[in-house]
């Protein structure tokens, strides 16, 4: 029988409890700090010296103290109330009662903070989980023997089997507050399964290893697509990136969503921006309706919040800087979310003029020289773009192959940060159990067709993006030739989440049905636009029409890819031109029906500045 100090003494319940909170306060240090430098960090942040994250780190340090000593002293309590209930008596008796109550009520802020910390908390199946409940479990265990063995006058001699008993109390305790701790993070989780979407300005799919390109510009985004559904015909609905986004984010057509332009300028000399209506429900309200957790990591100054393109985030960041701030702004938010179900956007502008790569990813594929276009004048895109009207009908072979070159260059950088990117996903445990779909706005032109750049003509080399969809656990993984859209994106996601959107407007159609046969996909005419640009891809044959000029360019894909010979004027097909041309203007006359009317935002002035540097604005 063990005998102990009076409990009623105020001066021993004092000693007692700052000793089991000294010990809780050791063990969640310990434990807290294991679990985040083996679970969270990792090599990115400290090469990096990304050191914002010390914040998480004492954020939760700090969860493991508060646990850790809660935890330590209530079963210091209760075993102390369990290893003198054999002692009969009404003192004894009004002891036991007392420290089964002070257990009580000490426990509850256990089960609270275990609940309210659940996004932190590893899952406790996990490997990590179990490690986190047997680490809290010994440590507190450890402080109440070491608790009783200082206070108690006398120790039995079997000192393992008194606290036998107590042991099978403790494990169960645990127990019982890992299965709650499960059972409420499932409710939270459903299925587990994540959306992220990491659009690529600028990209494009010609330019890929996946899509058949020849150089070795895209070896991570290559392996990627070896477990993705990749899609070989995928067309954006516009060529620039703020329409474009808004259609991706919509499923509408530009002259619906109304956002047609990048930036304009009043008579005043002020710059403006079309605005996503909020009439309008984005992919991130579709998703967070749905109880995913949403957020945006940005690099891109056509897409602020207060253009409306935050609508239904929870978390958006748009000025980022580089892949390397997209990915850290990412990668710090994920530890403390990657336990719920989120839905993350990722906007890289790396590819995206001005072409200036790292200097060893240059030398990579940058071998000539160039009288005309030469590296250290790209990288001021606004100043070469002022010259190229110039200089565009000087330019020979060797010049283009340049600019391909410092292109080629950027991608194959970026593609080195989605290894960075893909590696953390998996570290998080998220990568399996997540749709990760990587796509573009637009593509770029190399005087195809007497132009550079992008968002002024409608042919393939900034229509035609790439599309890969990695579904969970690498399934469906395969090629599709069908041609689809961007507008196709949005109704694939909310499909796969059995997410309703019966009786909403939207454009495009699930691609689900391109992975089986239990849905339909019915293979429609790709339409998209640019000011007063109209195109339609239809079968083999692709219109671009001139609204203003009220003229028409008609091309045979099958026998012309690259859209070189027009054949409009050839008499056989005058049929067929006319009946094209038909269907756009009546398409274009019909998503004009429900379009806002356009409203405008003044641009702030470091948003002015950076558009300039990407030559948006001159």
């Amino acid at each position: 029988m063990l005998s102990f100090s009076d409990p009623r003494s105020k001066r021993t319940l004092l000693l007692r409890l700052v000793i089991a909170v000294s010990f809780g306060l050791i063990s969640g240090v310990l434990f807290s700090a294991a679990t985040y430098f083996f679970d969270e960090m990792s090599g990115v942040y400290r090469a990096a010296g990304e050191w914002d994250v010390v914040l998480l780190f004492l954020k939760n340090v700090t969860n493991g103290l508060v646990l850790g000593s809660v935890v330590a002293f209530a079963v210091a309590e209760m075993f102390t109330a369990i290893l003198s209930g054999s002692d009969h008596g009404t003192a004894r008796k009004t002891a036991l009662f007392f420290r089964i109550l002070l257990g009580a009520v000490c426990l509850t802020p256990v089960l609270i903070l275990f609940l309210s910390n659940l996004y932190w908390f590893p899952k406790i199946l996990s490997r990590q989980g179990v490690f986190y409940s047997a680490g809290i479990g010994f440590f507190s265990l450890v402080t109440a023997i070491v608790y009783h063995l200082y206070y108690s006058r006398k120790v039995a001699q079997n000192r393992f089997g008194a606290v036998r008993m107590p042991l099978v109390v403790l494990l169960a305790l645990m127990a019982g507050l890992s299965g709650i701790a499960h059972m409420q993070q499932q409710a939270h989780t459903q299925d587990g399964t994540n959306v992220i979407v990491i659009l690529v300005d600028a990209l494009r799919s010609d330019h890929l290893g996946c899509y058949g390109y020849d150089l070795p510009t895209s070896p991570t985004l290559d392996e990627f697509a070896g477990e993705s559904l990749i899609f070989t015909k995928s067309f954006s609905q516009s060529t620039h990136t703020k329409p474009s986004t808004a259609s991706l984010f919509t499923s509408l057509y530009p002259s619906q969503h109304n956002v047609l332009l990048g930036n304009r300028r009043d008579a005043a000399g002020n710059f403006y921006s079309d605005v996503l209506d909020e009439s309008f429900k984005t992919m991130a309200e579709y998703l967070t309706d749905a109880g995913f957790n949403s957020a945006g990591f940005l690099d891109q100054g056509q897409l602020h919040s207060y253009m409306g393109f935050a609508q239904g985030f929870t978390y958006y960041n748009s000025y980022l800087k580089g892949a390397e701030q997209v990915n850290g702004d990412f990668f710090r938010w994920l530890p403390a979310n990657k336990h719920r179900k989120f839905f993350a956007y990722l906007h890289y502008l790396d590819v995206h003029a001005p072409y200036a790569p790292p200097p060893e990813y240059k030398a990579m594929f940058v071998k000539g020289t160039s009288d005309l276009v030469i590296p250290g004048q790209v990288a001021d895109w606004r100043k070469f773009k002022k010259t190229f009207d110039d200089i565009k009908g000087q330019l020979v072979d060797s010049d283009i192959d340049q600019l391909k070159a410092l292109y080629d260059a950027e991608i194959r950088a970026f593609d080195a940060q989605m290894a960075v990117l893909f590696q953390r996903l998996k570290d998080a445990g998220v990568y399996e159990n997540s749709i990760i779909i990587v796509t573009a706005d637009h593509g770029d032109s190399f005087m195809e067709h007497n132009e550079i750049d992008h968002g002024t003509t409608l042919y393939d080399e900034v229509l035609r993006v790439p599309l890969l969809v990695r579904f969970p656990k690498g399934e469906h993984a395969g090629q599709v030739d069908t041609p689809v859209q961007t507008i196709d994106v949005l109704p694939t996601i909310l499909d796969f989440f059995d997410i309703n959107m019966e009786g909403d407007l939207l454009m495009g159609q699930s691609l689900l049905a391109l992975t089986d046969d239990s849905h339909e996909f019915l293979e429609k005419p790709v339409f998209s636009e640019r000011l007063h640009l109209l195109s339609i891809r239809k079968g083999k044959y692709k219109l671009i029409y001139n609204t203003n000029e009220e003229i028409g360019e008609l091309y045979d894909l099958q026998a012309d890819p690259d859209e070189q010979e027009n054949i409009l004027a050839d008499s056989q097909q005058a049929e067929r031109a006319q009946s094209m041309k038909a269907e756009l203007l009546s398409w274009a006359d019909g998503i004009k029906e429900i379009r806002p009317a356009p409203t405008g935002v003044p641009l702030d002035k470091k948003t002015v500045d950076k558009l300039k540097t990407l030559g948006y604005i001159r």
